[in-house]
């Protein structure tokens, strides 16, 4: 059995090439991504390679061939990228993955949408109990402060918690919050205490609310910036005396390159408890969110839509976030006329 290596610009032309010398009794053995492009390493059976006489079973129904898996990864591979998931985790799940059943394209879809289920991990606790002190830490425009007032007011909906305290270190906070709508800041006032402090006076601020058990305490930070992703030691959460939960928020209408920047400037930097995911209402694709948050295990708290701060704020479940990244990727794409290569069995 010789194994052959292709390369191409991408997962179409690679395969192209594989199709027109190897046939369509090709077999894949690995597809990955590399600096050039994509490399696939392909063979076919050589004749006689097995001769051994196979013991007689009884079978319903015969055996997908080489050729159908292929196929099944194709289209399953196309699946993958529209939903936004990128190429390195379309690639691992189309053509790597031992836990996907290939006998057919819808077989191989539910199976990788089960697989990604089940690699998306999710908090276990409830993010809004007395005695927390929760940071949000996000990009300009990422919804940080809306979903701050979001959280005050379902915290002002939990009996246990006496007294609900936002912590504004963040100057641009009021303009955007602002932007938002005078509405915001006047629900605010009638939910939480805000106190306007400077960064560099937040832990002190911290201490003197450390003796409030019954009190939650929402944390308002500045915008990310660059210096913040190259620097992440210096943001004015990390480091303090009294304990605070820093969670990230990743904007979903943000694109994948942008949202895999910041969480490789943070993660395994500054302690993380997880993120909430944030402008769904605004996103074309979730898979790029997903993506990020498989990769960099970032346990997912919340996720929101909606400008409003009685709009939508949902507990994370894994399998409800493919959903509706399903859901999206399907209202957004296009009606067409059916062609061709809708017909079953057509190897693009």
């Amino acid at each position: 059995m010789k194994i052959m290596r292709f390369f191409g610009v991408d997962s179409a032309s690679a395969m192209e090439q594989v199709k027109q010398q190897l046939g369509d009794d090709a077999i894949i053995f690995s597809h990955k991504n590399i600096r050039e492009g994509v490399e696939i390493l392909a063979t076919v059976k050589t004749p006689g390679a097995n001769n051994a006489p196979a013991r007689p079973t009884r079978k319903k129904h015969a055996a997908p061939k080489a050729t159908d898996h292929n196929q099944a990864r194709i289209r399953l591979h196309a699946h993958l990228l529209n939903l936004g998931l990128g190429e390195t985790l379309a690639g691992q799940l189309a053509y790597e993955s031992r836990d996907i059943n290939f006998s057919t394209p819808q077989t191989a879809i539910r199976d990788a949408h089960a697989e990604i289920t089940a690699r998306i991990p999710t908090t276990k606790s409830n993010l809004l109990n007395a005695g927390r002190r929760i940071a949000l830490l996000g990009p300009k425009a990422s919804g940080k402060t809306t979903t701050l007032a979001k959280l005050a007011h379902r915290a002002n909906e939990n009996d246990t918690i006496e007294d609900i305290v936002i912590i504004t270190a963040d100057a641009a906070a009021t303009s955007e919050a602002q932007s938002t709508g005078n509405k915001l800041h006047k629900q605010l006032a009638t939910l939480a205490m805000e106190i306007k402090v400077g960064p560099m006076h937040l832990g002190a601020t911290l201490e003197r609310l450390a003796n409030r058990p019954a009190w939650i305490t929402l944390i308002d930070t500045p915008a990310l910036s660059q210096h913040n992703l190259r620097n992440p030691a210096e943001l004015p959460t990390v480091g303090l005396t009294t304990e605070v939960e820093n969670y990230l928020v990743l904007p979903a209408d943000q694109p994948l390159e942008r949202l895999q920047a910041i969480a490789r400037s943070l993660t395994n930097q500054i302690p993380l408890q997880g993120c909430v995911v944030t402008m769904v209402d605004k996103a074309d694709s979730l898979g790029h969110v997903i993506a990020t948050i498989i990769e960099h295990q970032l346990p997912v708290a919340l996720w929101t839509d909606g400008p409003d701060i009685d709009s939508h704020l949902f507990e994370a479940r894994a399998k409800h976030l493919v959903e509706k990244a399903v859901a999206i990727t399907r209202n957004k794409a296009p009606r067409r006329t059916p062609m061709e290569s809708d017909r079953p069995g057509y190897l693009m």
